[in-house]
């Protein structure tokens, strides 16, 4: 959502406030626009007193700073023509920029967008938790929250979904490593050493260690 010194504005005229949206972050406009029927223009991004804005009604925004799409533009992007980094530079250094901002204001922000394109896949997300480490200054755990707990939140699960608590519903991994201290380990398919989906495998743990992990639960 948007603070609510927008809603009425938003509502009533969009083109009048096309200006003061460049202070948001793209997908949060996106969501509140589609909330009130209008299609929100994603370019108006940027500086300003809209970050103020979000800080103050902080406990109704959850941003996306969708830094993924840019990142795998500039460096992975030659074999699908994106061969000027230049011209993709300015968009990633405004997104890494809101994901400071977001962080530092102290705004909850959750992993994600902009995927299904042939050089951003659907079944990459995880990636998004090390962009947030690298370009938005989150700790791994911040990041692994915004991935985990913030992300029900979004969805309005925040009474059974993203922790690992009594009544939750039991959505695991078992990991090779300790993504707390390097969440580089994530993407990789080989270091999710077990998947439980609702209480149940999705794969089954099969190394020994955690065969004892799972005895022990």
């Amino acid at each position: 959502m948007v603070p609510a010194v927008f809603e009425q504005e938003l509502a009533a005229d969009w083109p009048s406030v096309a200006a003061a949206a460049r202070d948001y972050p793209a997908d949060t406009l996106v969501t509140r626009g589609r909330e009130l029927g209008l299609a929100v223009a994603p370019q108006y991004r940027g500086q300003g007193i809209g970050h103020q804005l979000m800080e103050a009604a902080k406990d109704s925004i959850i941003a996306a700073p969708t830094l993924g799409i840019y990142h795998n533009m500039m460096n992975e992007g030659q074999s699908f023509g994106f061969f000027d980094k230049a011209k993709i530079a300015p968009a990633m250094e405004r997104n890494t920029w809101v994901a400071q901002q977001v962080r530092r204001r102290g705004i909850r922000t959750v992993i994600g967008g902009d995927y299904g394109l042939a050089w951003q896949q659907h079944g990459t997300n995880a990636r998004d938790i090390e962009h947030l480490v690298n370009y938005g200054g989150y700790s791994a755990i911040e990041a692994l929250q915004c991935a985990t707990r913030v992300g029900a939140e979004l969805m309005g699960r925040a009474g059974d979904l993203g922790q690992i608590k009594s009544g939750f519903l039991a959505d695991l991994i078992l990991v090779k490593g300790d993504p707390t201290k390097d969440v580089r380990i994530l993407p990789d398919a080989d270091n999710l050493l077990a998947i439980m989906k609702d209480g149940k495998f999705h794969k089954t743990p099969s190394s020994p260690t955690s065969q004892t992990v799972r005895a022990a639960a």
